[in-house]
């Protein structure tokens, strides 16, 4: 029996490759990278078809593989890129969260959240669409913000000192009266 080459593996490669070619030139949207984390299990279903493609004896089981791991990889990219055009739960939308204590939260949608005087300190935001919220006098002393949209919020008389902000989209946002110079801004758009 002859063993084929995969063709899966450098597949993923080159889809990676083309996301991250497409977010340097600005291509995608920031939430973009919560919404293909989710679909992490694929990559082992992926290596799972791989193996199996790989040690097939039937050229015409090899080429199903194949074409099915082509088939879930494009499936998963039309998935992700649509994902975030689709309505959102009122649940979560628009929420007035005035006066919450803490959150430590992971792909969260709270666009259009109410923050107002909220005490935040030490609370951890990753991957959260903060998008138009409404944060206007909260304490994020401490917070860790990793990959949260904050675009058109409201963010004015924030009291962020020590807060660190990684890859945060604050275009547009309103900072009047906030010291960004007292929290860490690294990769922050704004």
């Amino acid at each position: 029996m002859k063993q084929r080459l995969g063709i899966l593996g450098p597949l993923v490669l080159v889809i990676i490759g083309l996301f991250l070619l497409f977010n340097n030139i600005g291509m995608l949207p920031l939430g973009f990278w919560g919404t293909v984390w989710r679909f992490w299990p694929v990559i082992l279903i992926l290596i799972g078809l791989d193996i199996l493609a790989t040690h097939s004896e039937s050229r015409k089981t090899y080429i199903l593989f194949i074409l099915l791991g082509t088939v879930i990889v494009i499936g998963v990219i039309a998935i992700a890129l649509t994902w975030q055009a689709a309505p959102r739960a009122e649940a979560r939308s628009g929420q007035d969260l005035n006066g919450a204590q803490s959150m430590n939260r992971i792909f969260i949608d709270l666009s259009n959240a109410n923050f107002s005087g909220a005490h935040l300190e030490g609370s951890r935001l990753i991957f959260a669409d903060m998008s138009n919220a409404n944060l206007e006098g909260a304490s994020l002393n401490g917070a860790l913000l990793v990959f949260v949209d904050l675009s058109n919020a409201n963010l004015n008389n924030m009291d962020v000192e020590d807060a660190r902000f990684i890859f945060v989209d604050m275009s547009n946002a309103e900072l009047e009266g906030t010291d960004m110079h007292r929290a860490d801004l690294i990769f922050t758009l704004g």
